[in-house]
């Protein structure tokens, strides 16, 4: 019994070899075959048939393909052009706000100043790094054909900007109060303090050539003394330039000095106002 069950797996185990042989030689005899197809075909340019019979099969659904791509990247730069207008329109709409409110904002403040102000919006400013240095230029929309003259003031709310430094037709040039250019009588809100206020770049200012006699102190604001003349250049009496940081006062000097800031943000004025006689 032990032998016959010997004898069947060995005939199984022959079996199974025969027919992977038979498995074997029928691949390669399609092979083979194949392989003669393929070159028959070659010879007689019957790939090219092919290829062209496949080409005009396939043609219908290539060119629905196509049709769908072009229509999908047509889709894609109306969707483009849409956001660049909406993106425009939100940007144009902020900066309406911000002029709205600095206008509200210099009627607000200006009631009672004895000069007209023409609004003019900053179009582009000096180089400056943000957080580090500040604009020592910016320029405005408007020019002679506005009525701009070169060396009037410009302001914003009650407190100074600069002067016109040149202009065009209509184009002009601030040059800022705290440009190294800059230099103009002043004197102190509390004690009447008479001195010179002269920029030192980047942001700074010095109140110089102020008697050693006379009072200043911290926090004290200083204002323009008044030097336009009859033609409106220069700035009027009354308009804030900054308030007292520190001071250099020494017994030995004839003058005392102190450093003076701003009380304005120069990096973020969108619009400014021009100085314009009564």
């Amino acid at each position: 019994m032990k032998d016959n069950r010997i004898v069947s797996l060995r005939l199984s185990g022959y079996n199974r070899s025969v027919r992977r042989g038979q498995d074997t030689f029928f691949y390669f005899l399609l092979f083979l075959f194949l392989s003669f197809i393929i070159y028959l075909l070659s010879a007689t340019d019957g790939l090219q048939s092919v290829r062209t019979i496949i080409e005009k099969s396939f043609a219908p659904l290539y060119g629905l393909y196509s049709v769908l791509n072009f229509s999908s990247k047509q889709s894609e730069t109306a969707l483009q052009k849409e956001n660049r207008e909406l993106i425009k329109k939100l940007v144009d709409q902020t900066e309406l706000r911000k002029e709205n409110q600095a206008l509200k904002d210099q009627f607000e403040s200006s009631l009672s100043l004895p000069f007209h102000l023409m609004p003019a919006k900053v179009i582009a400013t000096s180089v400056f790094i943000p957080g580090v240095s500040i604009p020592e230029s910016f320029i405005l929309d408007k020019g002679l054909a506005n009525g701009v003259k070169k060396g009037v003031g410009v302001i914003f709310k009650d407190t100074v900007v600069g002067k016109i430094g040149e202009v065009t037709q209509h184009l002009s040039k601030i040059e800022v109060i705290t440009n190294k250019s800059s230099s103009f009588a002043v004197f102190t809100l509390s004690s009447n303090a008479l001195g010179i206020i002269k920029g030192g770049g980047n942001g700074e200012m010095t109140l110089e050539n102020v008697l050693l006699s006379e009072n200043l102190s911290i926090e004290d604001i200083v204002v323009t003394k008044g030097d336009s003349n009859k033609g409106g250049v220069g700035y009027p009496k009354g308009l804030i330039v900054g308030k007292i940081l520190s001071i250099d006062k020494k017994p030995s000097s004839l003058f005392q000095s102190a450093k003076v800031k701003s009380l304005l943000d120069f990096s973020r004025l969108s619009t400014v106002f021009i100085i314009i006689n009564k």
